[in-house]
């Protein structure tokens, strides 16, 4: 898992890559639970975005969200302490659900 703690990794998150391998995400660690948002700047291929609470519990999760949808920002109406970015459609194959507590 590729992890992005300072604010210069997670401004350029995925963005700028063609691809991800299968088996791999990117994990944002937020120091205090906020609201985060995310868009699709630079991004050469779909997302599912999940985001999570200080506890590893799922808040919210969008999927299939593609590099065109940008300027769009998808944001977690709750306050949130880590988010990842995964391939398109890899929430729906690993079953992962709003409520589940995920271990980071």
């Amino acid at each position: 898992m590729l992890v992005a703690k300072t604010t210069a990794q997670q401004q350029q998150g995925l963005g700028g890559r063609s691809s991800m391998p299968a088996n791999q995400g990117m994990l944002f660690v937020f120091g205090t639970p906020k609201y985060q948002c995310f868009w699709m700047r630079g991004m050469q291929f779909p997302l599912d975005i999940i985001w999570l609470d200080s506890n590893g519990e799922i808040n919210q999760i969008k999927s299939n969200i593609l590099q065109s949808t940008y300027p769009e920002a998808f944001c977690d109406p709750q306050k949130s302490s880590y988010t990842i970015e995964l391939n398109a459609g890899t929430a729906r194959k690993e079953d992962l659900r709003v409520g589940q507590i995920l271990s980071l």
